[in-house]
């Protein structure tokens, strides 16, 4: 199986924590690779993150069609669901 470019930069994007603060900066359109890529290495905290800083209103954790090769991992999971009920709890 051959990645795309994003996914690759995306997984190399999340492996690096120190490098989060950067992500205020990154383009809409590519939030959605770097959620994947941060549940795909089962990174939490970068989950949390993303989540937090989510452009839309929309968040899709894995498309139904293609699906992942892997289940994700509970603490991603439970980092997910805690970055959205914050959200819920912010008046943004």
């Amino acid at each position: 199986m051959v990645l795309p470019l994003v996914d690759l930069c995306s997984r190399e994007v999340v492996r690096d924590h120190g490098s989060s603060p950067s992500w205020l900066l990154v383009p809409r359109e590519l939030y959605d690779a770097l959620l994947r890529a941060a549940l795909s290495a089962r990174r939490p905290l970068a989950v949390g993150q993303l989540v937090q800083r989510w452009p839309s209103r929309r968040l899709r954790v894995a498309d139904r069609r293609t699906g992942g090769p892997d289940p994700p991992d509970r603490l991603c999971v439970q980092a997910l669901l805690l970055a959205v009920v914050r959200g819920l709890d912010d008046p943004r």
